[in-house]
This record gives structure tokens, sequence and C-alpha cells, in this order.
């Protein structure tokens, strides 16, 4: 089944089954069968051994969590939050690595007291030295190549003076640093997002593996495992284009120890996984007709689509009409729209002049690639509820559809911005 059919299906049988209120006018759907084959390639690219842990900040529903941990990988949480959703989820310690770069000393003294046994990555020298050297986790270091590996800038993380990580020009600090605290046992690289540069991004990777492996020669067995990061880049243009066979094919020319057993892999990918495993169906309000076509008016925009409103033409994504029972619309009658959010912010624009089908108030548009770092950077400006989400597999040749998560309320919402947690309206 192509996709626009199996959008189309999915609404209708929502739809018929009533599982759309009259107040769900945007709702975020999952592809559990699209997530579980990307989570099958990365296993099946690495050696069994790698831990492969899928960044919560990417997607981080509970619920998707849970299911991650069933298919045997783990996750990587940037936060306390999101390492409080790795325990909602069940994953084991032993699955989590945590990383941020502004650790407090309370939050590390949590991590190795409730998290033991998990990775515990470490910003920066001085970081390191708050981590006690008795404390029960793996503990790494984030070292910085200084080499930028993608050309959306603000994703860049590898400039010389960057936030993340001890900067390789520091080399005999790091060094010394590394074998003096007992608890090191790993390194980590993570080279940006969105690479589109994996050349680079393979030999920062690489220049990673050269200083464990000086490490070891001066301190036999000490780093035994690399946290390579994740990064790995999605084609919102060309969604059959999948980066991961060059990127895994890079690797084994020129990071041979990464599959033959010197060295436990960690990878930390999140767009990748996510991306194509997750859409928006936003509900058309109004129509305000232009001369080319119009300017329609969704339920989704700069709160759901935060990325793609604040920097435009960054963020491309495919898009879909189907009319208000969820069917097909003809492209027979195509006209030029801009597609505008609801929030009460001129720039609140999800794309411009988009060539679609004849749009009308009711209909419901499909925005393709949501899977990732879209609800995930969810913003509470203009006070809106974040929509319902619902999740579907295919089972004895038919989709079975499920919720995940209930829409907010607006008692949620009173609560969120209330001072006690008990006001009501």
């Amino acid at each position: 089944m192509d996709r626009l059919s199996l959008y189309s299906a999915a609404m209708q049988q929502a739809i018929q089954a009533d599982l759309l209120a009259e107040e769900d006018t945007t709702i975020i759907w999952i592809d559990e069968d699209v997530l579980q084959a990307k989570v099958s390639q990365l296993q099946t690219s690495f050696p069994p051994s790698t831990l492969h842990a899928v960044a919560i900040k990417s997607n981080p529903l509970v619920k998707v969590l849970e299911q991650l941990v069933t298919w045997g990988v783990g996750l990587e949480a940037a936060s306390m939050g999101e390492m409080a959703l790795a325990k909602a989820a069940g994953c084991p310690n032993d699955r989590l690595v945590f990383d941020s770069p502004a650790k407090t000393q309370q939050e590390i003294r949590e991590v190795i007291t409730t998290y033991k046994g998990c990775y515990l990555n470490a910003d920066n020298l001085e970081e390191l030295d708050r981590i006690p050297h008795d404390a029960a986790v793996k503990v790494g270091l984030r070292i910085n190549m200084g080499k930028n590996v993608t050309g959306v800038q603000y994703l860049n993380v590898s400039e010389r003076y960057s936030k993340f990580g001890a900067p390789i020009h520091e080399r005999e600090q790091i060094v010394a640093a590394v074998r003096a605290h007992p608890r090191v046992t790993g390194l980590h690289i993570h080279s940006g997002s969105q690479m589109d540069q994996l050349e680079q991004s393979v030999a920062n990777i690489s220049s990673l593996i050269q200083l464990a492996n000086a490490i070891n020669e001066a301190q036999p067995g000490k780093i035994r495992w690399i946290d390579i990061g994740g990064g790995l880049p999605v084609d919102y243009h060309n969604p059959s284009q999948d980066a991961l066979a060059e990127y895994v094919a890079l690797l084994k020319v020129h990071c041979p120890q990464l599959f033959d057993g010197s060295y436990q892999v960690i990878t930390e990918l999140g767009r990748w996984v996510h991306a194509q495993a997750g859409w928006t169906a936003t509900r058309v309000e109004y129509v305000k007709p232009t001369d080319e076509g119009g300017v329609a008016v969704i339920h989704a925009g700069a709160d759901l689509f935060l990325r793609e409103c604040y920097t435009p033409g960054t963020w491309y994504h495919g898009l879909q009409v189907l009319d208000t029972a969820g069917a097909q619309k003809s492209r027979r009658h195509q006209r030029e729209y801009t597609l505008a959010g609801p929030l009460c912010f001129g720039g609140d624009i999800v794309d411009r002049e988009r060539l679609l089908p004849e749009i009308s108030a009711g209909d419901w548009i499909i925005i393709e690639d949501t899977g990732a770092n879209s609800f995930a950077l969810w913003s509470r400006h203009c006070s809106r509820a974040f929509p319902k989400v619902l999740a579907y597999e295919k089972v004895d040749e038919r989709y079975k559809t499920k919720c995940i998560k209930k829409r907010e309320t607006i008692n949620d919402l009173v609560r969120f911005w209330g001072d006690l947690g008990n006001t009501q309206i």
C-alpha cells in the first residue's frame, strides 16, 4: 500500500470507529511497523553486542519508548526528565545512556544512586571531576573533534569552541584526566544532527578510536566502549533514500575496530529511527482565497512544527490532502496554497505556495515524516492542547489502531500554568 492510501485508510478507519472527537482537530499518527523495521535494520547493520540507545529527545512518547525497549534497544536521555521517561518506559539501567551539557552536582548524585549500571557521558573535564571514583555507573567522556558535519548551522555541535564536549586540542589534558579516573571506560562523540557530510563524521569517529587506542597502549584495557552518537540524516524530499547503508559501509572501511570486537559500540540515533514512522493529520478550518489558490488555516503550526515555522525553508515535509471523510482528493484541479497555523503569531506558517489538490474547509492536511523533532519540540505559545496520538500496526492483513496518548484537556493546561497544581475551571 502506498503512503497516501495508508493515510487515507487509517483516517477513515479512525473516523468510522469514533476515535476522533469533534475537538480532535490535529492527530499525531505513529506507524509501529515502520518503526520496527527501522530498529531491525539498525540491529542487523552493527555487531549484535551494539547498544542502540535511541534518543528520547526526538520522540518522548512513553508508549513509543516502551515499544522500543521491548524490541531490545536502549534509550539516550539528555535531561533528568528524559531519564524519568526512560524509567517509566521500563528501560533497564544497563541500556540507558545519560548525556547533558549542563549536569548539576545534584543530578549526578541522583543518577549514580537511582540509575546504577547506566552509562554516564561527562561533557567536559570539570564535570568529570564531579563524578566520584567509586560511582556505580559506566563513565564516558565526550570529545569534540572541532570539525563540522552539517550544513544546518544551528545543528552544528562540532565547532572548535562548541558548547559540547572536551575539545580535542586539549588532548594532553584529556588523556591525563581519563587515565586518572578509574570509572572512565568509554569515549563519546556526537558530531552533529542531520549530518550531510558522512565522510567527515566517520573521520571524526576514526580520530576518536585513535585516541582510545593511544590511551589503551599506555593503560591496556582502559577504554572498552565507543559511543559514536547519532545524527544520521533523513531525506525528507526523497523518503526512499536511506543513509544508513552508506554510513555503515564507510564505518567498516575507516573504523574497522567498531566491527571486530575491539570495542563495544553504542549508537544514539533519533531522527533516523523516528522521522518516517510518524505523520500528522490536521483539519482545515478556513480557506482564504488568493489569486493563485488560497491560505488554508489549519490546527497545527508553530506549536507542533516549531523549527519549520521559525526557520522557514529549512525543513521540508511532503503534503497530502484528504476530504472530511478521509478519502483521497483528486489532483486534477491543483492550486497553490499557504498553510497557516492557528497561533496568534505572524510567522505561524507551516509552508508557502505548495501545489495541492483544491482544499475546502473540513478537509484534512497530511504532513509527512513528522515522527521526530516535531511534537517533541512542542511549544506552549497560545496555550493550545497537545493533540491525541494514535498508533497502528498491521495484524493479519488488517491495521490495528490504538490511542497511545489522549488529547490534553483544558484543565491540564490550567494546571500547567497554575501555581498550586489544583486549579480547575
